[in-house]
C-alpha cells in the first residue's frame, strides 16, 4: 500500500503546507523545484516570503481557515530566492483536523494550457484567418466557373430562358461579395 509521504513526494503539483502562523511546514519536491528552492531553506519561513498575492492570497488563506473549505486564488506570484516570480493559480485547502494547518497546491499558467496569455492565441487567430481565406479562395474560384458557364448558357439560349440563367448569375455574384465582406 502506498503511504502518504510516497503520494507527497510523488505528486507532480507544487505542494506547500503551512501552519497557523503561515510558516512553512512541508513542501513537496515539486515544490522545491518549482521555487528553486531546497526544503531545509523554506521549512520554517513564511509562506510570505515565496508567495504573494496582494491582499487576495491572505484573506484567502484565512477565509479557508474559517470556514474550512478549499478556495482558489486566480494570480499569486511564486518565487524562489533567486528566481523570478511566476504567476500561478494557488488551491487553499484546509487540513481537517490539524491544527489550522493548509495544504497550497500551485498551478503555474503555463500549465493551464495556456490561459490566453503568450504566443499560442495569436498563432490560433493566424491560422483562423488563413483558414478562412483559404475557404474564401476556394468558394470564389468555383462561383467563377458557374458565372461565366451561366452567362455563356444565356447568350446560346432563347430569351425566356434567361431568365434562369440571370438567376444563377446574381446568386453567384451575391455568395461571392458575401465571402468578400465577411
Amino acid at each position: 500500500m502506498i503511504r502518504f509521504q510516497d503520494l507527497w513526494t510523488q505528486l507532480p503539483i507544487p505542494s506547500l503546507v503551512i501552519g497557523s502562523d503561515n510558516s512553512i511546514r512541508e513542501i513537496n519536491p515539486a515544490g522545491e523545484q518549482f521555487l528553486g528552492i531546497s526544503s531545509k531553506v523554506v521549512l520554517g519561513q513564511h509562506v510570505w516570503n515565496y508567495l504573494r498575492g496582494e491582499d487576495l492570497l491572505p484573506a484567502g488563506i484565512d477565509r479557508a481557515r474559517a470556514l474550512m473549505r478549499p478556495i482558489v486564488i486566480g494570480e499569486v506570484a511564486a518565487h524562489g530566492r533567486n528566481t523570478e516570480a511566476r504567476t500561478c493559480a494557488a488551491h487553499v485547502c484546509p487540513l481537517n483536523g490539524s491544527e489550522q494547518q493548509i495544504l497550497i497546491l500551485l498551478i503555474a499558467y503555463e500549465t493551464m494550457g495556456n490561459s490566453g496569455n503568450g504566443p499560442a492565441p495569436v498563432l490560433a487567430a493566424h491560422s483562423a484567418i488563413g483558414m478562412a481565406e483559404m475557404l474564401a479562395h476556394e468558394i470564389k474560384n468555383p462561383l467563377a466557373g458557374i458565372t461565366g458557364a451561366a452567362q455563356f448558357l444565356s447568350m446560346s439560349r432563347p430569351t425566356e430562358d434567361h431568365e434562369m440563367t440571370d438567376l444563377i448569375v446574381e446568386e453567384s455574384k451575391r455568395i461571392v461579395a458575401s465571402v468578400r465582406s465577411g
